[in-house]
């Protein structure tokens, strides 16, 4: 008998645990899932930037733009040598920073395109 209830409290525990590690599981999901999303919001930011450098060449960012049902910011453009554009969404908690830098605003030659954790 005891054999048997050690038996019920072994497999108890191994279904437990399977279960708490499934959560996990489906927890992951849904923070990868928003963390793309964020991601590709603020990639949708970028090229929004780039079409209004691209149509308007005193374009001067600082702006939130709706794709969707969400929003991303396009941050001031910074000129100088190159030209920087920044770009950022949040998606439930979970950023996602883009940081485009150009060599000039005619022909918008990409010199660097980078994910960023902060600007």
């Amino acid at each position: 008998m005891s054999s048997v209830m050690i038996l019920s409290i072994v497999l108890l525990l191994i279904s437990s645990a399977t279960a708490l590690n499934t959560q996990g599981y489906a927890e992951q999901d849904v923070n990868i899932e928003q963390w793309m999303t964020a991601k590709h919001l603020a990639e949708g930011c970028a090229n929004t930037a780039l079409q209004r450098i691209r149509d308007t060449s005193n374009y001067a960012g600082n702006e939130s733009v709706t794709i969707g049902l969400e929003t991303c910011t396009i941050r001031p453009i910074l000129t100088g040598v190159t030209t920087t554009i920044q770009t950022e969404a949040t998606v439930a908690g979970h950023p996602y920073r883009l940081e485009i830098e150009l060599d000039n605003t005619t022909d918008l030659n990409v010199l660097s395109w980078m994910h960023v954790t902060s600007f």
